[in-house]
């Protein structure tokens, strides 16, 4: 059994060369799909190279490719009454699964190629910022706003949100309370940003916007804290949306099946319309 975990990966414009990659920002999805199929290959581990391989295309917008990392190693081994060290070539690989014109990625687990799907996101981030597109990549986890959004909405009230943003990036991110915060952060050259909100009125937050923000920052892979009352006359409790990831599972998956690539795209897609339509 295969338990794919989602991810975001966000393209941004080069601050190095901000009017050459503005005039090119739009076609970010196309330039992520041709980073990938360039099969970007790096030393990013002494005397171990992380590679892609065995590309190929899904559908109109889906790739699916091997992430993995080759190694030589020595090995005791006995041979005719002696003992010898061995060399022996190693290369633990995972499937990864890739809408670029969404721009989210699922991750199949490899404990032979590293602890974690976001152990392996890490050297997927750095590998893409291996290849000169005069863009820059990052990869985030995307996280699950079900039982976060839960308690904001049973709660009795809301009394603070706290939300972080990065650069400005997604074609679906929410244009009216997000957004502007996104900008900030571009326009004083940070990386990362947050954004705070409380209130002391008797009915708290509104509910229906903290929903809607919630569900635009675990898209973008960002975190989120409330800090809200339970019940009437009940202490206040913080809750977060961190360490909340996203999966789905699949028996296998077969480079040689397209039925079993096409299953998964399928998946990936339908898993993060969930985040983005989460009740």
């Amino acid at each position: 059994m295969l338990r794919f975990q989602l991810f975001r990966i966000k393209v941004y414009p080069s601050r190095q060369n901000l009017l050459f990659n503005r005039e090119n920002y739009n076609d970010r999805p196309s330039i992520l799909r041709k980073t990938v199929e360039q099969l970007p290959s790096s030393e990013l581990w002494r005397n171990a190279i992380w590679k892609i391989g065995n590309l190929q295309q899904i559908n109109d917008a889906t790739l699916y490719f091997r992430l993995g990392r080759i190694s030589h190693r020595t090995e005791g081994s006995y041979q005719e009454g002696n003992f010898i060290d061995e060399d022996h070539l190693s290369a633990p690989y995972t499937h990864v699964i890739l809408n670029w014109q969404y721009e989210v990625c699922a991750i199949a687990p490899n404990s032979k190629l590293s602890r974690s799907p976001s152990s392996i996101a890490k050297n997927l981030n750095k590998l893409l910022n291996q290849v000169d597109t005069n863009l820059s990549f990052e990869v985030f986890q995307i996280r699950d706003p079900k039982d976060f959004l839960k308690y904001i909405i049973q709660s009795h009230k809301v009394i603070k949100f706290k939300m972080w943003l990065s650069r400005p990036n997604l074609y679906d991110e929410n244009s009216d309370y997000r957004e502007p915060f996104q900008q900030w952060v571009e326009a004083t050259n940070a990386d990362v940003g947050t954004a705070e909100i409380k209130t002391k009125e008797e009915q708290g937050l509104k509910k229906d916007i903290l929903e809607q923000m919630t569900k635009a920052t675990a898209a973008a892979g960002n975190d989120a804290e409330a800090t809200i009352i339970p019940n009437e006359g009940s202490s206040s409790v913080k809750k977060t949306l961190r360490d909340s990831s996203v999966t789905f599972s699949m028996d296998h998956i077969d480079d040689q099946m397209i039925e079993t690539l096409i299953q998964a795209a399928n998946n990936l897609i339908l898993k993060y319309h969930e985040v983005r339509n989460a009740q």
